[in-house]
């Protein structure tokens, strides 16, 4: 992810302001920044960071499904950027699909 110049110069001076102690409306007014631009980007930036966090967790989850192959497929899970989808065709095992459920939970 490439990031704007501006938004690299508040997330420097907001890194900036945290490491020198002051509140942030003294360090806003040491700098000549207005005291509400400066909160609202430590609030844009705190939910980009959560963002990437949230999203950074959903890519690490691995499930691992051991099932014995068949000839057809009679269930199919699809995993595309979630929610997951779990299709049953008709006829399919109810044992099959137990040992499947079973393996997700």
């Amino acid at each position: 992810m490439s990031l704007s110049p501006a938004t690299l110069r508040w997330a420097e001076l907001i890194a900036e302001q945290e490491r020198s102690g002051l509140t942030s409306r003294a360090f806003a007014e040491r700098r000549g920044i207005n005291p509400s631009t400066l909160a609202w980007w430590r609030s844009k930036l705190r939910a980009a960071r959560q963002r990437t966090s949230m999203e950074v967790r959903q890519a690490a989850t691995f499930v691992e499904v051991t099932v014995e192959p068949v000839r057809e497929c009679p269930i199919r899970l699809r995993f595309d950027h979630r929610p997951v989808v779990l299709e049953v065709a008709d006829g399919a095992s109810v044992e099959l699909l137990r040992r499947v459920v079973e393996a997700l939970c």
